[in-house]
Order: structure tokens, then C-alpha cells, then sequence
């Protein structure tokens, strides 16, 4: 049936399901900052002294289901995406990877000198999110 569709009716499809997969995701990993984020507000504490209050079985479950979510996600967004929208992610991967691929042996060497404090990893995380996302808002503000 697909064959009678026209081009704008197949985008939408597309679109619908580019759309559909990220809210899926979204809605499958957001209940883990949720658990972790209602900890820490409710203690009034940092999000890693948050982490040190969850047991260490759900913190590992946790763990799991990211990781779970996270592969299947990523494995069903690359289904639904075209040539156009791969190479934007493949572009803000690369950018990622190379923040965390400088920064995490630099400040770790700065670190034993002496000279910066020890190396923070979700400072990192944020920082390669940070550098993606900005990757990628800008290739497609580019594009546009």
C-alpha cells in the first residue's frame, strides 16, 4: 500500500515515526532521573549524594534498564531516520566523543600536577552532552 502513498504522505509517516521513537524513548528513560531526582529534592541533596542514599540493588537495576532502553532506542531511531538526519548524529556523535576523548585526559593530567581538582566524570558527561547537542542544533540550523 505504501507504493500509492505520495512523497509528502510518506514524510509523515516518517516524521510520525522519527517522533514516535524519541518519545518512546524519552518516556521509558525519564522515570530514572524522575527516581533520582525526586531522592535528591525530597533530601535536599546533590544528585550524586542522591545516588549514595538509593540501595544498591535498585541502583544497579537502574543501570540495567538504561542501558536496555538506551540500545533499543538508539537501534529503533536509526530505522526511522534518513541519510540527512544519520549524518547530523553521526557529526554530533563525533563531536561528543572528541570533547570527552580531549577533556578526560587532560584534566586528569592537570589533576596529578596539581593543578585542577580531580576529575569529575558527570561534569564530563554533561560537558560531551553539551558539545553534541550544540553539534548538532548547529548543522541543522545550518542546513536551514
Amino acid at each position: 500500500m505504501t507504493d500509492q502513498l505520495t512523497g509528502e504522505q510518506r514524510e509523515r509517516q516518517r516524521r510520525r515515526r522519527f517522533w514516535g521513537v524519541l518519545g518512546v524513548l524519552a518516556a521509558v528513560v525519564a522515570p530514572i532521573g524522575g527516581v533520582i531526582g525526586y531522592n535528591a529534592g525530597k533530601q535536599g541533596l546533590e544528585f550524586t549524594q542522591a545516588l549514595d542514599t538509593l540501595s544498591p540493588s535498585l541502583l544497579g537495576w537502574l543501570a540495567i534498564f538504561y542501558v536496555v532502553a538506551l540500545v533499543i532506542g538508539s537501534w529503533r531511531f536509526v530505522r526511522v531516520i534518513d541519510e540527512v538526519e544519520l549524518a547530523d548524529n553521526l557529526w554530533a556523535s563525533a563531536a561528543g566523543f572528541y570533547c570527552y576523548a580531549i577533556a578526560f585526559p587532560c584534566w586528569g593530567l592537570m589533576a596529578k600536577a596539581g593543578w585542577v581538582a580531580p576529575v569529575n566524570g558527570w561534569i564530563l558527561l554533561v560537558a560531551t552532552y553539551i558539545v553534541a547537542m550544540s553539534t548538532y542544533a548547529f548543522r541543522k540550523w545550518r542546513a536551514r
